[in-house]
């Protein structure tokens, strides 16, 4: 546990161990007395955090659509209340918007350096161009609801596994691949499969992945997350780190970071927002969006590893699924 001048902080662990007691590796959310607590998230679920805030501290921006490009921060400038809105996407945007305000707002338009609107409410509809941006400005803003934690409250989280298919492999010029299931940590409705490499040249870059090819196109519309768990073996020195990879039928790669590194043994279950999902850089798609409602495969491996020529790499992945809770969609703004 770190602070911004200590690796470790001595501070930060003390706290921590007041919070939540003894050291935990899972999931933990702790109240006390006062109304205040602490929530603790392991590596790998960091998707969760979103959700789990939704629950203690209310929003002061809200966006009323599922998966908006809107993206918001509020300041105070010359005690007034300032929010600013741009859309972070190539497409023009239009909804409604809610803030923690009070009094009659203004919008100004950060492109004509004008007021465009006067007497605004704390719901605003809106309007942005692609990747334009409004500045809301009120005389004051309401405080936020904080609520108190539940101890051991975690959102309600549904996972379905996504259609059963057989995996195959696809690997680096330099790279000798071998992939067998894993008997020992599948489990009824969720196989799982063991992938292997050895390294037949030293400091080239090498790549290998897991693809899970759907016959037709799957529907991910209404997942937040993909839920993978990976099982990596003692021993292995790579910081690299696994990814994954969702490609649209017809359009592009897709490509997060999971943080489930190739050098940390034993199991890790890691939640992937598909709201962070980017194009990949070698990748093109029409409109650089991915349609989840047209999902033709799903990738999990590494790449980009400079090796050693005999260096063996491992790892094992269960069938991918699909996650979603029930607290509200992506924060926006919480604070200044």
């Amino acid at each position: 546990m770190n602070s911004e001048t200590e690796f470790p902080s001595p501070t930060v662990e003390s706290l921590a161990r007041n919070v939540f007691g003894a050291v935990t590796t899972g999931y933990s959310v702790k109240s006390d007395k006062a109304g205040g607590g602490g929530i603790f998230l392991p590596a790998g679920t960091e998707g969760l955090l979103p959700t789990l805030l939704d629950g203690v501290l209310e929003r002061d921006v809200t966006v009323h659509a599922a998966r908006s490009p809107v993206r918001a921060t509020h300041r105070r400038i010359d005690g007034r209340e300032v929010y600013f809105l741009v859309n972070d996407s190539s497409k023009a945007w239009q909804g409604e918007v809610s803030l923690s305000v009070t009094g009659a707002g203004e919008r100004w338009d950060p492109a004509a350096t004008a007021v465009a609107q006067t007497n605004l409410g704390p719901r605003v509809s809106l309007k942005l161009e692609p990747y334009g941006a409004a500045l809301l400005r009120y005389p004051s803003a309401r405080l936020s609801q904080r609520r108190k934690p539940k101890s051991n409250a975690l959102p309600h989280l549904s996972q379905h596994p996504v259609p059963d298919v057989k995996p195959i492999m696809i690997q680096g010029e330099f790279v000798r691949a071998e992939l067998t299931p894993d008997t020992t940590r599948s489990k009824p409705g969720s196989p799982a499969w063991r992938a292997s490499v050895v390294l037949t040249r030293s400091q080239v870059d090498t790549f290998m992945f897991l693809r899970f090819n759907f016959p037709e196109p799957i529907d991910l519309s209404d997942a937040q997350f993909l839920v993978l768990d990976t099982w990596v073996p003692d021993g292995q020195q790579t910081g690299n780190q696994l990814l994954v990879i969702v490609q649209e039928k017809g359009g592009g790669d897709f490509l997060a970071a999971t943080g489930r590194s190739l050098g940390r043994p034993g199991h890790q279950r890691v939640f992937v927002p598909l709201s962070g999902l980017q194009l990949a850089g070698w990748s093109k798609d029409e409109d650089g969006e991915l349609d989840l409602k047209r999902v033709s495969e799903i990738r999990i491996g590494w790449g980009g590893y400079l090796g050693t020529e005999g260096e063996r790499l491992e790892f094992s992945a269960a069938l991918p699924q699909t996650g979603s809770t029930s607290g509200p969609g992506p924060a926006m703004s919480r604070g200044r």
